[in-house]
């Protein structure tokens, strides 16, 4: 383990772990569990919480079980001084701070954060532990009920990330076979300049997004500028169940245009799959195609539409739509929000 506390300032996101009414703060540095021993006791404005680890810290049980912990964790742990410490603390006058420890036998098992905001004295998960049990066992208990729970969800999460990147990754796959299917059978016959082609792998891109999302790729770019400056694209933001549309859409169209199928009846085709699975997956909201985490964040960006009570087929019978290419992602957006989740 490195020394910790000169990296305190690259620690994770702070969480928070609720134990009756202290607010008990935890940071992960190189993966290990750090929680703030400060909170552990209630605030007294007097004489703050430095006092009681002060007295905890003192304790010779206490000086035994950190230097046989920084022994087992730390290389660069001081033994000679720890030796010198410990032979000190038999004295009644003793006492020494989590600053001097730390300067004085290099210690990583308890580090200090200053400032305004999180600041106080964190202890590395083993050794909170044993600072709540010297405290209250009772209080320990519930510490490690919180804290199991807490833990508990950070898997839950991690896991839910896992595969949510599995269905990323066939996303990017199946994206291969849709612009091999671009490139071989509509880029030679439209003869484009090399360095305009791009626009119509766009097109065909956007052609399942706005079947999907209901939006392009840029008009979702410009209603969420934070989360492109965060290098997201809209598929980078897409729920697991979009994104197994998306790959299912890609296979599709590459099929349509392998077969020579117009670019209008291939959009109709898309948008008609989209709804069927959408409902198979039981998507009904809007939230449902986007990860949860984002949706708050695109939710206050994205304009809201009305719902249009026709659905496809109705609006290109009724309206005689015309698939013209300087109207034609206009209308397949109108299209899709007849189909698309309030």
């Amino acid at each position: 383990m490195e020394k910790i506390n000169l990296i305190i300032n690259s620690m994770s996101e702070i969480q928070t772990i609720k134990v009756g009414d202290l607010d008990i703060k935890k940071i992960t540095v190189n993966d290990n569990d750090y929680l703030c021993i400060s909170d552990f006791v209630p605030k007294d404005p007097n004489l703050g919480s430095g006092i009681t680890i002060i007295k905890w810290l003192s304790s010779k049980d206490t000086l035994s079980f950190l230097g046989l912990w920084e022994r087992l964790n730390n290389s660069n742990f001081n033994v000679t001084e720890f030796g010198n410490i410990k032979n000190s603390s038999g004295t009644s006058n003793f006492s020494i701070s989590s600053k001097k420890w730390i300067e004085k036998t290099n210690a990583i098992g308890i580090t200090s954060k200053a400032g305004r905001y999180n600041s106080g004295t964190y202890a590395h998960i083993d050794i909170a532990m044993e600072f709540a049990t010297w405290l209250s066992p009772e209080f320990k208990l519930y510490l490690i009920t919180e804290f199991q729970r807490l833990k508990k969800e950070e898997a839950e999460r991690k896991n839910e990330l896992q595969d949510w990147h599995i269905f990323r990754d066939f996303t990017k796959m199946g994206y291969k076979i849709h612009t091999d299917a671009i490139q071989q059978n509509i880029i030679p016959v439209l003869n484009l300049p090399k360095n305009k082609e791009y626009i119509i792998y766009s097109s065909e891109a956007d052609l399942l997004n706005i079947a999907v999302f209901g939006m392009k790729a840029s008009e979702f770019e410009k209603r969420n500028p934070n989360l492109i400056q965060q290098g997201k694209n809209i598929r980078d933001c897409a729920s697991k169940k979009a994104l197994n549309i998306i790959n299912n859409l890609q296979s599709s169209n590459a099929k349509m245009i392998r077969e020579g199928i117009a670019k209008e009846k291939r959009a109709e085709e898309l948008i008609i799959q989209a709804s069927e699975e959408k409902k198979s997956l039981h998507i009904e909201k809007e939230i449902d195609l986007f990860q949860h985490n984002l949706f708050i964040q695109i939710q206050n960006n994205v304009t809201k539409y009305s719902k249009e009570e026709k659905n496809v087929i109705d609006i290109i019978q009724n309206e005689s739509l015309e698939f013209k290419e300087n109207n034609f992602e206009s209308t397949l957006e109108k299209i899709a929000l007849s189909k698309k989740p309030t």
